[in-house]
C-alpha cells in the first residue's frame, strides 16, 4: 500500500500534495517549529518500516534510519527541546524499534525498545528503554509543565536618572530550575516594551542594577515602567504581563523645603506652584518636595489659605532647599505711618509683605548647610558632612559591645556606638558591593567579604582604623555569600553558594568543599566549627549541622516536611543569645514565609506561616520580625518568644512621609531606632 502526504491551510483550504507516493507511510507528526513532518515508511521496498522526515518549504524527503530485516522502526514524535551534542545543534525524534522472529511460519514480536535519534548529526541513536512490555509509540513529556514566575519588586514613586536600581522576585514552580530571567522597560504610559540585558544568570537576580549611564539619559519627566519574564530548564517560558509590574517617575533635580509662618510654625495645607511644571510634587504639613526634569531656571511660589504668597527663583544644577516664610494676610499695617486714631481691629489690609527667603544649596550629599537637629531628626554623622554618596544598606553586624556596624552598596562603612555616636564615612571598596556579607570578631574587628569573580575578604581594625584585604582561595563561586566569625578564636567561615571556606586566626585559608543541601545559611561559629542550616528539597528536610574546621561534622537537629510539600529555598536564619536557631523558609508566596525554630533543650517549634520580613535576634529566646518596605509608613514590630509561642506587637506611627528607604534596628535590650534616607543622605530617628 502507498500513501501521499497532503498539507493544507488550517481551515482546510488549498490542499496540495507534499510527497510522492510512499509505501506504508504512517504516524505523521509536526516538528515543534512547524517546519518539518516526521513519519515512518518503507523506504527501500523490503517490507520493513524505516524513519523519515520531509521539510515543508522545499518538499525534500530525508531518510533518518533504515531498519534491519525483521525490524520495524515506528515514528513516535519529536523531542520537545533543541539539543546540543557538543559541536552543533540537532533536533531529536523518538521512535519505537520492534524486532520480530519467524517461528513455524508465524511472525512473533521478540522485543521492543524506545530510541531517541538526532536529526542532522552523525551521532548514533540513544536507547531510552528496553523492555518486552514497553508501550509502542512512546511520547516524551516534561515532568515540569509549569512556567516560572517573576515580578519586578515595587519601585519608589520617584527615581533619579540615570541609574535606576531594581530587583526581581522569581521562582520556578517545577523541578527543572530557572534558566533565564529577563527584564523589559517602557518609557511613557503607552510606549513600546524594550529589552534589557538578561538579569540572570549574568547578574544576581536579587540585586541587579539597571542602566549604563546612557539608557535613561534625557528621560527625566517620563514614567518608567518595568516587567519581568523568565524561562526554566524544561523549556517553559513565562508570558510577560500586559500591565507593568512596577513604575516610577524619573527626575533629575530635587527642590525641597519648608513652609512656615512668622512664628516659625509649619503651615498646613500649603499651596505650591512651580514653573516650568515639575515631573511630580509631594506636599505635607509644612514641607514639600518637587522633582524636576532638568536643572534649568524655575520659579517657585508658596502660599496658603489666609496667607500672602512668597515667590522664589532657582537656577542650579544641584539639589536645592528653598524655605519660605509667609505672612498672614490680615497682619499688615496700612501705609507704614503711625495711626492717629484709636487702635482697633478694623485696620485696612493692604501693602506688600516683606518675605523672608532662606535658600541653601545642598550638593550631592544633601546636607542642609548650617542646619541643626530639628524634631528629633538629626543628620547622619552628628551633622558632619558626608562627602560620599551613600547607597542602600546591604548588611550590618552588632559587635560584643553592642556597637552597630553598617556597609552600603557603594562601598561605604559606618559605625554607630552604643551611646549614639556615629563614625565618619569610610570607603572600604571602590567596587559595587555585590554578594556582601559582614560580621565582627574578637576585639570588635570587622570582617566583610565581597563576592564576584575574584572574591575578597576585607578586615578593619577599629583600634588603628586601618583596612586591609585578602583574596579568597581559587575555585570559590562568585555569588551567594554568607560570613560568620568565632567571637573567641577569630576563625572566619565563609559560604559561597554550597562551598564552605575557612580562615584560621593565623591567616591560613582552607577550601572545605561543598556542603550538602540546596540552600544553606551560616548561623554562628564556636567550638572549632560553624553551625549551618541546610535545606534539602529532595529529602524534604531541614537540618542544623556543626561543621568543624577539619571537615568533620555532626548533625544537631533535623526536621522532615511532608513529601507533598514544595520547598524552594532558605531565606534567613539567626541565633538568639540562648542558642535557639530561628529559620525563615520560602513557601513560594510573595507575601509570606514559613517560620520555625530549634533549641537544644526543646527541639523544633511548630512551623508558622508569617508575613515576609527579616529577623533580628534578641536576649534569651526572643526574636523580632522587622517589616520590609520602601516607604516608611505605619509599621508594626512583632517580638516573638518561641518558648510560649506569644507575640508582642509594637506599633510605630508614620514619622517620615517622604523617605525613599528606611531600615529599622532593634538592639537586644529592645531599643528601637530607624535610619531613613530622603534622597542622598541618611537620618536617624529614635
Amino acid at each position: 500500500q502507498s500513501g501521499v502526504i497532503y498539507i493544507m491551510n488550517q481551515d482546510g483550504s488549498n490542499p496540495h500534495p507534499l510527497s510522492s507516493p510512499l509505501r506504508y507511510v504512517n504516524h505523521l507528526s509536526w516538528s515543534p517549529d512547524g517546519a518539518s513532518l516526521y513519519f515512518d515508511y518503507d523506504s527501500n521496498g523490503d517490507g520493513w518500516q524505516d524513519l523519515g522526515y520531509m521539510t515543508i518549504d522545499n518538499a525534500r524527503l530525508y531518510t533518518i534510519a533504515t531498519a534491519n530485516p525483521e525490524t520495524d522502526l515506528l515514528a513516535s514524535g519529536w523531542y520537545p527541546y533543541p539539543y546540543t551534542p557538543g559541536n552543533g545543534v540537532s533536533t531529536e525524534v523518538v521512535a519505537s524499534q520492534v524486532n520480530y522472529i519467524l517461528y513455524q511460519g508465524q511472525w512473533y514480536i521478540e522485543s521492543m525498545s524506545a530510541h531517541m535519534r538526532y536529526i542532522g548529526s552523525a551521532y548514533p541513536d540513544m536507547a531510552l528503554a528496553r523492555k518486552f512490555d514497553y508501550p509502542l509509540y512512546p511520547h516524551l513529556r516534561p515532568r515540569d509543565p509549569y512556567a516560572p514566575f517573576s515580578v519586578i519588586n515595587p519601585l519608589p514613586k520617584y527615581s533619579r536618572i540615570p541609574f535606576i536600581p531594581f530587583s526581581v522576585y522569581t521562582y520556578d514552580v517545577g523541578k527543572s530550575g530557572l534558566r533565564t530571567v529577563d527584564a523589559e522597560y517602557m518609557l511613557g504610559t503607552s510606549g513600546s516594551w524594550n529589552s534589557l540585558q538578561p538579569v540572570f544568570p549574568f547578574f544576581d537576580p536579587t540585586s541587579a542594577l539597571l542602566g549604563s549611564g546612557t539608557v535613561f539619559v534625557d528621560t527625566a519627566g517620563q514614567t518608567l515602567s518595568m516587567r519581568a519574564g523568565s524561562s526554566d530548564n524544561a523549556g517553559n517560558t513565562e508570558v510577560p504581563p500586559d500591565v507593568p509590574d512596577a513604575s516610577t517617575m524619573l527626575y533629575q533635580t530635587l527642590v525641597s523645603g519648608t513652609v512656615r509662618d512668622i512664628r516659625d510654625t509649619p503651615v498646613s495645607e500649603a499651596r505650591l506652584s512651580i514653573s516650568p511644571a515639575p515631573a511630580g510634587m509631594e506636599i505635607g504639613d509644612g514641607w514639600y518636595h518637587a522633582y524636576l526634569p532638568d536643572a534649568g531656571e524655575y520659579a517657585v511660589t508658596v502660599g496658603a489659605q489666609g496667607y500672602l504668597s512668597a515667590s522664589m527663583k532657582m537656577a542650579s544644577p544641584v539639589d536645592v532647599q528653598q524655605d519660605g516664610v509667609i505672612h498672614p494676610a490680615d497682619n499688615l499695617i496700612q501705609g507704614g505711618d503711625f495711626s492717629t486714631t484709636t487702635l482697633n481691629s478694623a485696620w485696612v489690609v493692604s501693602g506688600t509683605a516683606t518675605i523672608h527667603l532662606d535658600m541653601r544649596y545642598t550638593g550631592s550629599a544633601s546636607l542642609h548647610l548650617g542646619a541643626t537637629c530639628q524634631n528629633a531628626a538629626c543628620l547622619f554623622g552628628q551633622g558632619k558632612e558626608i562627602s560620599y554618596t551613600v547607597g542602600s544598606i546591604v548588611d550590618y553586624a552588632f559587635d560584643s559591645d553592642q556597637n552597630l556596624h553598617l556597609i552600603t552598596a557603594d562601598g561605604v562603612y559606618f559605625m554607630r556606638s552604643l551611646d549614639g555616636q556615629w563614625s565618619r564615612a569610610d570607603v572600604w571598596s571602590t567596587y559595587s558591593a555585590v554578594g556582601v556579607a559582614m560580621d565582627t570578631g574578637p576585639g570588635n574587628v570587622v570582617y566583610l567579604v565581597r563576592g564576584g569573580f575574584s572574591p575578597v575578604l576585607y578586615i578593619h581594625d577599629p583600634a588603628t582604623s586601618a583596612w586591609y584585604s585578602e583574596t579568597l582561595p581559587s575555585g570559590v563561586p562568585a555569588g551567594g555569600y554568607d560570613l560568620v566569625v568565632d567571637d573567641v578564636s577569630g576563625d572566619v567561615y565563609i559560604r559561597a553558594e554550597q562551598t564552605l571556606v575557612h580562615r584560621d586566626p593565623a591567616g591560613t585559608w582552607t577550601n572545605m568543599g561543598a556542603v550538602d543541601g540546596n540552600s544553606l545559611g551560616l548561623v554562628s561559629a564556636h567550638d572549632g566549627g560553624v553551625d549551618i542550616v541546610a535545606l534539602s528539597d529532595v529529602a524534604k528536610s531541614l537540618s542544623i549541622k556543626h561543621v568543624r574546621a577539619d571537615g568533620t561534622s555532626t548533625t544537631l537537629a533535623e526536621y522532615h516536611f511532608p513529601q507533598q510539600m514544595n520547598l524552594y529555598g532558605w531565606i534567613d536564619a539567626v541565633q538568639s543569645s540562648s542558642g535557639r536557631v530561628h529559620v525563615f523558609l520560602d513557601v513560594m508566596d510573595a507575601l509570606h514565609m514559613l517560620y520555625l525554630s530549634w533549641s537544644p533543650g526543646e527541639g523544633w517549634s511548630t512551623p508558622v506561616i508569617h508575613a515576609r520580613s527579616s529577623m533580628m535576634p534578641l536576649q534569651g529566646d526572643e526574636v523580632v520580625f522587622l517589616p520590609r518596605g520602601s516607604q516608611f509608613s505605619d509599621v508594626s514590630l512583632l517580638f516573638y518568644d518561641p518558648g510560649d509561642a506569644t507575640f508582642q506587637q509594637w506599633n510605630i506611627s508614620k514619622v517620615c512621609a517622604f523617605c525613599s528607604e528606611y531600615n529599622l534596628f532593634v538592639f537586644p535590650d529592645k531599643t528601637v531606632f530607624a535610619l531613613y534616607r530622603d534622597w542622598y543622605s541618611f537620618h536617624e530617628l529614635r
